[in-house]
This record gives C-alpha cells, structure tokens and sequence, in this order.
C-alpha cells in the first residue's frame, strides 16, 4: 500500500489515536496558569489551560495535528545565538471542548502521572463562571455592574465602598455626613 493511501487510512482509527497519545506523552504538555487583569476596579482572575507539543520534526506535529483534529501548528522563533539548531515547532491547543475531548481520547493511553494531570484537568475546567466578587458578594443580577465599554463585571456593592472610601479621602467631612 503506497504511503500517502496508508496515512488516509490510518488517521481515523484507535491505533492513531494511541500513537498520538504516546507521542503526547513524551513530548506534550498539560499548561494549567492564572491570568490576572489588573485594571481597577474590573480586576479579575482566572485559571487558562492548553495542550502543547513541541519538536524539532515538523511533519510527526502536522501528523498529530491532524489525528487530534483541533489546535494550531506553528514555528517557534528560534535564537540566532545558536544557527546550527534545528527550527522547531509546536503544536498548540486552547478551546476547553477541543482539549476535553482529546484528553478524554487519551486517557486509556496514558502513563499514571500524566493520565492524573489530565482527569484533573478535566474534572475541574478552568473557564467556570465566576459567582462571587473577592470579597464574596454573590453576583447578581441587581449586584452586578457591567462596564458598557469592555464589558467586564464588577459586584456593585464594592464599587460603592471604594467610592465612598475615594469620597472620604477626598473631603474628610464627607464620612460624618453618611454616617
């Protein structure tokens, strides 16, 4: 069977997606980060995943591209300190349904340490809504102001406190009159 006709054929199956698995073993990654807006008073965080592989074979990462079906490829900017070093590239996936799913086509292939990264991963998704403000006002419908602009939320009940603080430093008398 010519080698472009063996390919075709081999992508869909079970025994790709174990090859995928094994390669993902070895060479990928489970990335689990913060991600912290910092602009006040919308500041908010929360938990990015994504998968990644990286090498220096371009086709073995274009080949599990396309068994796995989601994410990108990509060549990774190499330093012109060492020109003798192969390019290398990197295959990347951030959609939390693209990443489920192929976590949960991994999990029979998988290797202890990894397989528990990657039922952790899925059984806590990082993008769960966020009910309540840090300092644990629940968001509601009455509580929650949306900033029309960048649309993020903030709990309304302290955006009122920190005006009132604001107003305090402002005019010292201002705290005898709320009061």
């Amino acid at each position: 069977m010519p080698r472009a006709e063996y390919r075709a054929y081999e992508e869909d199956t079970e025994l790709a997606w174990a090859w995928a698995a094994g390669l993902f073993e070895g060479e990928g990654s489970i990335v689990s980060y913060m991600v912290t807006n910092r602009k006040p008073p919308w500041s908010s965080s929360y938990r990015r995943r994504l998968l990644t592989l990286k090498m220096t074979d371009e086709d073995v990462v274009r080949r599990f591209h396309q068994i796995v079906g989601a994410g990108r490829v990509s060549a990774l900017k190499r330093s012109t300190k060492y020109p003798h070093w192969k390019p290398q590239w990197a295959w990347e996936c951030t959609r939390w349904d693209e990443i489920e799913n192929i976590l949960r086509r991994f999990l029979p292939y998988l290797g202890n340490r990894r397989r528990d990264a990657a039922e952790y991963s899925v059984a806590h998704p990082a993008h769960l809504p966020q009910t309540h403000c840090k300092r644990g006002h629940e968001f509601t419908m009455t509580n929650t102001y949306v900033h029309p602009k960048s649309g993020s939320r903030s709990c309304r009940l302290c955006r009122h406190m920190a005006y009132l603080k604001a107003r305090e430093a402002r005019v010292p008398w201002a705290a005898s009159r709320s009061a």
